[in-house]
């Protein structure tokens, strides 16, 4: 059972930056159509 906790902080640890890209692609998003209704 030792290696389990690893895993799990592994996976945690993907799960996170996951997270972190999808919110950066939003901001992203947003930020394009701003411009595109400023056009």
């Amino acid at each position: 059972h030792g290696k389990a906790p690893i895993k799990i902080t592994e996976t945690t640890t993907e799960i996170e930056e996951l997270r972190s890209r999808v919110e950066n692609e939003k901001k992203l998003r947003v930020e394009a159509e701003k411009e595109l209704q400023l056009q």
